[in-house]
């Protein structure tokens, strides 16, 4: 099993203070989180900001690539995004992800999530 933060952005041309803000968006991500683990994918701690994602994931690579879950992420927030009145297309293809090590610390990444989301003034 590997522990991930993982990234996620949305295009620049969404309307992205609408679309992540969305409580749709919220619930959406917060039901995919709790089926996760049926598919060897656990949520951890998360940000959501006005243009990405900020999450923790652990992935069992047996059962599920952190790739694929990314995309299956991404289309479930995606219909929540149509669902609330936003139009596609709503994320960059690509994500940017960090294999936390043995050395490194959760809460030490956390606070780096945490603390950009303060200073982008979301907090």
């Amino acid at each position: 099993m590997r522990f991930f933060r993982a990234v996620a952005a949305l295009y620049e041309r969404c309307d992205s203070e609408a679309a992540l803000a969305a409580s749709a968006v919220h619930e959406t991500f917060l039901r995919f989180g709790l089926e996760g683990p049926a598919h060897g994918a656990w949520s951890g701690a998360y940000g959501i900001m006005p243009d990405n994602l900020h999450l923790f994931v652990a992935t069992d690579d047996e059962k599920m690539a952190l790739a694929n879950w990314m995309k299956f992420l991404k289309n479930m927030i995606s219909k929540g995004l149509r669902l609330a009145g936003v139009a596609p297309p709503h994320w960059q293809k690509t994500f940017f992800d960090h294999l936390l090590r043995s050395g490194e610390s959760y809460s030490e990444k956390w606070n780096y999530v945490r603390d950009n989301s303060v200073r982008a003034g979301h907090l």
